[in-house]
């Protein structure tokens, strides 16, 4: 003994701090994936009808149905997420009048059912 601390410890935050660093990489990749499908699935500015709207993670419901009445459109319902809503209107440019209002992608509901609109 020789009075100095034990540094033999095991550090108690390596654990948590592998987890953190694991959970951020799967969200990275899945991110990453995922980006190329998404953008191939936005719909051009000037589609009108029933469209999907995804907005910003975080938004609350009340910023992305301001959003969609900005645009000039109708809420039919809320999508499978918070910042996700089916929204109609019958003018053309609906898509980029909601691009515009804030969505970061717009897309054909009906093709994004699984993903985007369960529940």
């Amino acid at each position: 003994m020789t009075g100095q601390p034990d540094n033999t410890a095991h550090d108690n935050t390596a654990v948590p701090r592998r987890r953190l660093v694991t959970v951020f990489t799967v969200a990275l990749l899945l991110a990453v994936s995922m980006t190329p499908i998404l953008a191939a699935a936005d719909l051009p500015g000037g589609s009108q009808g029933t469209l999907a709207a995804v907005f910003a993670p975080g938004t609350d419901q009340a910023e992305a149905l301001a959003a969609v009445v900005q645009a000039e459109g109708l809420v039919v319902r809320a999508g499978g997420w918070g910042a996700v809503l089916v929204a109609h209107s019958d003018k053309p440019g609906f898509a980029e009048r909601l691009r515009r209002a804030g969505a970061w992608l717009v897309v054909d509901p009906r093709s994004a059912a699984g993903c985007l609109l369960a529940g």
